[in-house]
């Protein structure tokens, strides 16, 4: 089950890109545009809630991980919002598989899940496939984006653990709406709490963000389904499988035909990987 959950979510979060990238291509304050979305997708999830058998569990371990969790959300935002301003997307793409890396390891060593040869050759395979689509011949150096990216990239993957652990005993739509309104909060207060600041976002980009924010909220809630389910160290490669699905869509929806065969190379080469770990 987790496998479909985690297939949905990467189909839901190719959507979101395929969208911000034709729509919302260098428009408008990336900060700003996070927190707007978190706000979108806190009042989704809000209306989802009476829907669902609501459970949670504020022990005082839970309340920790969850205040953790939460700051974690937070900064992720903001470190992959700078790496993005200072690097070019190939190279984002290609530091963000350094938290692939990370969710085979720290699911072994903080949650115990085992590590068998078929999940390492699958994660390689997925981590391999990315690099390969986003890899333009350039000359990588830990740049100040690039550090930003994979701090970014490492904590994602460690939040991950957070959720995986809460998930446990919270519902998936209340934990949701939990970690992303006050997740909210936090990104307000990094604008200094200026409400015209997202009145403006909202006037430049108009009503597509709220399909923007519809297809991120599906995309992150059925993630989060698949933590509740899966391993993490096979959840997550599965989920960044979303980026191939874009590049596939792009070719097919956008007539973007360059470098075909690598696209087509790599996506094949991603898809045995996520066959390997669900076996």
């Amino acid at each position: 089950m987790w496998f479909i959950y985690a297939l949905l979510s990467a189909l839901f979060m190719s959507s979101y890109a395929l969208l911000m990238r034709k729509s919302l291509k260098d428009k408008g304050d990336p900060i700003v545009f996070a927190l707007l979305l978190n706000f979108i997708i806190t009042f989704l999830l809000l209306v989802t809630i009476p829907f669902e058998n609501m459970t949670y569990s504020f022990t005082n371990s839970n309340s920790i991980v969850l205040v953790l969790t939460i700051i974690g959300t937070a900064i992720v935002a903001i470190l992959f919002t700078k790496g993005r301003r200072l690097e070019e997307a190939s190279n984002v793409s290609i530091g963000a598989q350094v938290g692939r890396i990370w969710s085979l390891v720290g699911a072994a060593l903080i949650l115990g899940e085992p590590i068998t040869t078929y999940k390492m050759i699958g994660v390689g395979l997925v981590i391999l496939g990315n690099i390969l689509i986003s890899w333009k011949g350039q000359k990588l150096k830990l740049t100040r984006g690039m550090l930003f990216v994979i701090s970014g990239s490492l904590l994602f993957a460690t939040v991950n653990f957070g959720d995986k652990y809460l998930l446990r005993t919270f519902s998936t739509g209340f934990y949701n709406f939990l970690l992303y309104s006050f997740s909210s909060i936090i990104l307000l207060a990094f604008i200094r709490f200026d409400f015209k600041k997202i009145k403006k976002e909202m006037k430049l980009h108009g009503p597509i963000v709220f399909l923007i924010g519809t297809f991120f909220t599906l995309g992150m809630y059925f993630f989060q389904l698949a933590l509740k389910f899966g391993e993490v160290s096979r959840v997550v490669p599965v989920h960044s499988s979303s980026m191939i699905f874009t590049i596939l869509a792009g070719i097919i929806l956008l007539k973007e035909r360059d470098d075909l065969i690598k696209k087509l190379i790599a996506g094949a080469i991603v898809f045995a990987g996520v066959y390997l770990l669900i076996i």
